[in-house]
């Protein structure tokens, strides 16, 4: 074979091949390759001037013009070793992993001479089984094509009907060509031709050449009335378990619980005004994607020893120690009997969010705790404003609170100087001061006392005032009256009480109000008061009460995930049957099957229901829903498994 230019041929998809190849290249001016490709990755030889270089780029060989050589090998999923000539040039030389799906070949400016033999272990194969077990003319019928050999996947390039006897019962119709995965089957679609009579039983004889070989086998229908109309329907009847109201699948549920979910499928044949018989619907529910496995020694439930009291939300609980190689996490849930008894919201359960693994011993838990209120224990003063409250020192966040500030007591005024206006004359004693006028309505009098002495010649009168207490409750200035320590001849002094603030007003911190609880707290947040404060404040101070008391243990063991364990499959027309007790598996058992449901009695709907048995990992695992009907009529839908 010669080849010039770039071209690849598709094989057989496997990660393992053996290979022997002669080649003979016209040049050593030119370059070339020749290698095997898959999964968008590739192993190459380069033929470049003349040298050979391996996948790995190491200079191995030299050719000259028009001289045959050999190169073969062995290739497995992660290693590959090959000889040039015979001779073992490189063994167990690494590789990445990978399902080789083709041959590469490319030359530029030279042509290369290749006769090359391909091996691989197992044994290929497949089988042909019908979903629609009639057909008629002018209607449309289909099978199943499943992969039941070694092979990850082969490609299907031609299909057809190799006896002319039959040529004019069906003929088939797929898209050329087509991939056959290892897990999934692939509908095979026929047309019904003119040649059908009703009842006739047809062991249809079809050619098919694949990446694996060629191969003949017979696929078996029923001739049917001719069509006039086909009707094929599905419904999502409740998906809300696995979708939730959102929509979209999210985790957030109880282990070893059932989700579930039902759909409906109508379809049907008439012709003319008749519903027909025998229609068939097959339903298949297969792995798509996620973990499955051992998940060894990790934690699968929490259980609650005391509730505690005060929580206003869910909580994260701390699970540390146990020697742990992945950490496990979970979130308290709390409970409150009573929406406006909030000191009565303990913890009443546990959701584990990660089941973490490798636990050698039980792990420690430790319920983070929230803010739950504030009791104000000094009122501080001289506040001009409210004061922001700060939590600081602690694990936690997100706790917030406002304190309001009022007036204690108001300003006091009272007098706060005396003056005189006329000393008077004529004293002989000492007079008593009295304070008139200048009082609200309740009000404390001031006290004072007067001095006398010489004020003019040999006149005794007043000299001086001493304010002994300032009394309060005073809106204006009073008037000040002398009585008695006069002589017979006396002229009476007079004077004033200057009134002005004795004592200021006081604002305080009167009330302290929790807005958010915060969450993440091990211990009691510092709680302090910052700004709104005078020159000469005093700073308020408040009690920070947590929520607390629960307490639990921690449940480790292990478990088994697969995808026949937690999906089920159920089908019926008025009863379901169980796939999984009844053993409808897939071949290998990686998901479930039957044969198809034939419509009978005026009958044109079945009932689909999937069930997930969560587990305590959090991991998705994702299941595909196939339903096909007669001809090319089928659904899929991709429903995900989540606890």
């Amino acid at each position: 074979m010669i080849i010039t230019g770039a071209s690849y041929r598709k094989i057989e998809e496997k990660k393992d091949y053996s290979f022997y190849s002669d080649f003979i290249i016209s040049n050593t001016t030119g370059d070339a390759s020749f290698g095997f490709s898959g999964e968008g990755q590739k192993i190459t030889w380069d033929f470049k001037k003349g040298r050979i270089l391996d996948p790995q780029g190491n200079y191995t060989y030299s050719y000259l013009p028009n001289s045959k050589f050999n190169l073969s090998g062995d290739i497995t999923a992660n290693k590959l070793s090959y000889y040039i000539d015979g001779n073992l040039v490189s063994e167990g030389q690494s590789k990445n992993d990978f399902v080789i799906q083709r041959l590469c070949l490319d030359s530029t400016g030279t042509d290369i001479d290749l006769q090359a033999t391909l091996s691989t272990s197992g044994e290929a194969g497949f089988s042909v089984s019908p979903i629609s077990q009639f057909i008629s003319s002018g209607g449309q019928a289909s099978g199943f094509i499943s992969n039941t050999g070694d092979s990850a996947a082969f490609e299907v390039f031609n299909i057809s009907v190799n006896d002319s006897s039959f040529t004019g019962i069906a003929t088939p119709t797929n898209t050329l060509p087509f991939r056959v995965s290892g897990t999934n089957n692939t509908v095979l679609t026929f047309s019904g031709n003119q040649n059908i009579t009703e009842n006739d039983t047809y062991s249809i004889p079809l050619f098919f050449r694949t990446t694996i070989g060629d191969f003949n086998k017979n696929i078996l229908f029923t001739g049917q009335k001719a069509l006039t109309q086909e009707f094929f329907s599905f419904t999502t009847v409740d998906n809300s378990d696995f979708t939730g109201v959102s929509g979209v699948p999210s985790s957030g549920g109880n282990a070893f619980v059932t989700k579930t979910g039902d759909f409906s499928i109508s379809a049907g044949f008439f012709s003319g005004a008749d519903l027909l018989n025998n229609y068939p619907i097959n339903a298949e529910l297969s792995y798509s994607s996620g973990f499955t496995g051992e998940f060894v020694n990790s934690v699968t439930g929490i259980n609650i020893v005391t509730t505690g009291s005060g929580y206003n939300s869910d909580v994260v609980i701390d699970i540390t120690g146990g020697g742990f190689a992945k950490q496990a996490t979970a979130t308290a849930v709390r409970y409150l009997p009573d929406f406006e008894d909030v000191n009565s919201s303990g913890i009443q359960g546990a959701l584990v969010t990660s089941a973490g693994s490798g636990y050698t011993s039980t792990p420690s838990l430790a319920f983070f705790k929230n803010v739950f209120k504030l009791n104000l224990t000094s009122q501080g003063s001289g506040y001009t404003g409210n004061p922001s409250l700060v939590f600081s020192d602690s694990t936690g966040l997100g706790a917030s609170g406002t304190a309001s500030t009022g007036l204690l007591y108001p300003a006091q005024v009272g007098i706060t100087s005396l003056d005189i206006t006329f000393s008077g004359s004529g004293y002989t004693g000492v007079p008593e001061v009295t304070f008139v006028g200048g009082t609200g309505d309740s009000f404390i009098a001031p006290t004072a006392t007067a001095l006398t002495g010489i004020v003019q010649g040999v006149q005794t009168g007043i000299t001086g005032l001493n304010l002994i207490s300032n009394g309060s409750g005073y809106t204006g200035n009073a008037t000040l009256n002398f009585a008695g320590g006069t002589g017979s001849s006396a002229i009476l002094a007079s004077g004033i009480g200057i009134t002005g603030e004795t004592w200021p007003s006081q604002i305080v911190v009167n009330s302290v109000n929790l807005i958010t609880g915060g969450s993440g707290y091990l211990s009691a947040p510092t709680l302090t008061f910052s700004g709104g404060t005078g020159i000469s404040g005093i700073s308020a101070s408040a009690e920070v009460v947590m929520a607390g008391g629960a307490s639990g243990t921690a449940l480790v063991g292990s478990y088994s995930k697969s995808f026949t364990g937690q999906f089920n499959l159920f089908t019926g027309i008025g009863n379901y049957e169980d796939y999984r007790s009844q053993g409808y598996y897939t071949s290998p058992a990686t998901g479930y099957i039957n044969s198809a449901h034939n419509f009978s009695g005026g009958q044109s709907s079945l009932d689909i229901r999937v069930t997930y048995e969560t587990t305590p990992d959090v991991s998705g695992l994702v299941a595909r829903l196939f339903v096909s009907g007669s001809g090319s009529n089928t659904f899929e839908t991709f429903i995900t498994g989540l606890r």
